[in-house]
C-alpha cells in the first residue's frame, strides 16, 4: 500500500515501563531489561484510496544488561551491527520472560491511546564480544505488538511502523 506522510502528530507519554528478562548464560542468571520508546507518529493516507487513513510509528527499543563478574570480559573497541554478524557467530542462550508490560501514550488530535509492547523472540550472545562496560555483547530479536483504544475499546486504527 503506498502511503503519504500528511502530518505529525504530537502525543503524551502515559507510560514506558521497563520489561524485565532473565538470559541462562553459562549456567548463570544475566538480567536483560528492555524498554519501547515511542519516537515519532505521522497521519498516513492509502494513495490508492484516500478514505484510509491511519498512522505511522516510529518505536525504539532500549536493552541494558547486568551479568555476573565471570561472564565480563575486555571491552570490545567496536560492536558489530546485529546484522552484520554470520549466523554462524551468534550462540543462543535461554531467556525467561518475567514481566512484559505495554508502553501507553496519549494521541490528543484523535482522542485515542496507543498500546506498544515488544515481545522477545531469541537472545543471541556474541562471544568474545563485550560492551564498554565489559558485559556480554547479546542480539535480542522481537516482535512488536500495537492496539489503539478509544475509551478503553479497541479503535480499530491503521498502524504501520516506519522502517518496515
Amino acid at each position: 500500500m503506498p502511503v503519504e506522510v500528511r502530518e505529525l502528530l504530537p502525543f503524551e507519554i502515559v507510560r514506558e515501563p521497563w520489561n524485565d528478562y532473565v538470559i541462562r548464560d553459562e549456567g548463570q542468571e544475566v538480567t536483560l531489561r528492555g524498554r519501547l520508546v515511542l519516537a515519532k507518529v505521522v497521519r498516513i493516507i492509502d494513495k490508492d484510496n484516500s478514505k484510509r487513513i491511519g498512522i505511522q510509528i516510529a518505536p525504539h527499543q532500549i536493552w541494558i544488561t547486568h551479568s555476573p563478574p565471570a561472564l565480563r570480559g575486555k571491552p570490545s573497541p567496536k560492536l558489530p551491527a546485529p546484522a552484520d554478524i554470520p549466523n554462524d557467530q551468534k550462540r543462543i542462550v535461554e531467556v525467561e520472560t518475567r514481566k512484559e508490560n505495554w508502553s501507553v501514550y496519549r494521541l490528543p488530535v484523535d482522542n485515542v491511546d496507543l498500546q506498544l509492547r515488544f515481545v522477545v523472540m531469541r537472545v543471541y550472545r556474541i562471544p568474545n564480544v563485550f560492551a564498554m562496560d565489559g558485559e556480554p555483547y547479546y542480539v535480542v530479536e522481537s516482535a512488536g505488538l500495537s492496539e489503539t483504544l478509544k475509551n478503553g475499546q479497541p479503535a480499530g486504527t491503521l498502524l504501520d511502523e516506519i522502517g518496515r
